[in-house]
């Protein structure tokens, strides 16, 4: 197995490195790189039939080696780990019913309210949220009790709010991932697809280290 020996995504968060070099703000090529190899490990999950059940901050750890540490001048890349909550699905199959789920403020409404009916749109949500919060760089609710966040989330389908400093690639698919409507949301392909061409522009216009 590979060595993560840069931690998780959320210590990158916390700490401030997917920050621009130049600004006090979020780095947008750092950003979608690092967003774009979780869409890309959560594709691949699912394409094996796998649902994670508890995509966040702590279960993608970070490893400095691999072709994709340059970009933005990130110094690793993303690898989407942390398996304990996942669930093999049947061919065909896109929901499964749980016992469990993982950490509240990345939880589907869906699922907080259906005893835990893990799905692959659930997925999609939490990586909305994940996506949300490497752009702020704070954590989802914070501040607020478990019970709060389900009700706010769940009954109210009140939704995170991203900044108006967001670039609009970034703000409208995370909006997209996190719609209550769980059969409204993109699917992981279709993120990669988005954040690939987006990354692409920046780079083609030598913005890749903002």
């Amino acid at each position: 197995m590979e060595l993560c020996d840069r931690g998780s995504l959320q210590d990158a968060i916390d700490q401030g490195w997917l920050r621009s070099r130049h600004r006090p703000a979020a780095s947008p090529a750092r950003v979608a790189a690092t967003a774009l190899e979780v869409a890309r490990g959560m594709r691949e999950l699912h394409r094996a039939g796998v649902l994670h059940g508890d995509l966040q901050g702590d279960s993608v750890l970070l490893s400095s080696h691999g072709p994709g540490a340059s970009v933005a001048g990130r110094g690793f890349v993303a690898r989407v780990a942390d398996f304990g909550f996942s669930r093999v699905t049947r061919y065909g199959e896109d929901l499964l019913q749980s016992n469990a789920y993982g950490v509240v403020g990345y939880t589907a409404p869906e699922v907080l309210q259906t005893a835990a009916a893990v799905s692959k749109a659930a997925d999609v949500y939490s990586f909305g949220v994940l996506l949300w919060s490497m752009w702020t760089g704070s954590r989802p609710w914070a501040g607020m009790t478990s019970s709060a966040v389900i009700d706010a989330v769940a009954r109210q389908r009140r939704s995170l709010v991203f900044p108006e400093d967001a670039p609009s690639e970034i703000a409208d698919l995370g909006r997209a991932c996190m719609r209550p409507d769980a059969g409204s949301r993109p699917s992981f392909g279709a993120a990669e697809a988005k954040l690939a061409a987006f990354l692409a522009g920046l780079h083609h216009n030598h913005f890749e280290d903002l």
